[in-house]
């Protein structure tokens, strides 16, 4: 398996934490919040999309389950924004043919309740490719086309 290192400021380094990643999984989207990482959606060991997420709790070296967005991603991003974080763009798994559409709706975590909610149904980006970022306490979104970019600046209470 995968292991679980975490960046030591005071020593400029990672050192490891003894934690393994819990089971094959690529392309999944992660942020650090306060002493916890989530780990959210990505591929299994059969290429198709993950639905589940995980909190790694850097305190007790230690996995917990956590609850599930409402869309299963492959290679979306979750950003920190405020006391929040935000799951943008990635893949959606859409049939047994192993097809994948993108996926054009924004989700907001809440570490404090441990809930998903959708706070935007469609970003209007297509299937373009989307990059997603936070600056100035704001989501912002790049949406990279073949003939053109898009920049959306998202507020979202």
């Amino acid at each position: 398996g995968l292991s679980v290192d975490r960046w030591v400021a005071a020593e400029e380094r990672f050192l490891p934490s003894g934690a393994q990643l819990p089971g094959p999984r690529s392309d999944f989207a992660g942020a650090l919040i306060g002493e916890r990482y989530y780990l959210v959606g990505g591929a299994g060991a059969d290429g198709g999309a993950l639905g589940d997420a995980l909190c790694f709790d850097f305190s007790t070296s230690s996995w917990i389950a956590c609850a599930s967005p409402r869309s299963a991603r492959v290679g979306a991003q979750l950003v920190p924004v405020g006391d929040a974080a935000f799951l943008v763009g990635g893949r959606l798994d859409i049939g047994p043919d192993g097809a994948f559409s993108s996926a054009v709706s924004v989700e907001r975590f809440d570490p404090v309740t441990g809930e998903w909610s959708e706070v935007i149904g469609d970003l209007g980006t297509g299937d373009r490719e989307v990059v997603a970022f936070e600056v100035g306490g704001r989501l912002h979104v790049i949406a990279l086309g073949a003939r053109a970019v898009e920049v959306l600046n998202i507020h979202v209470d």
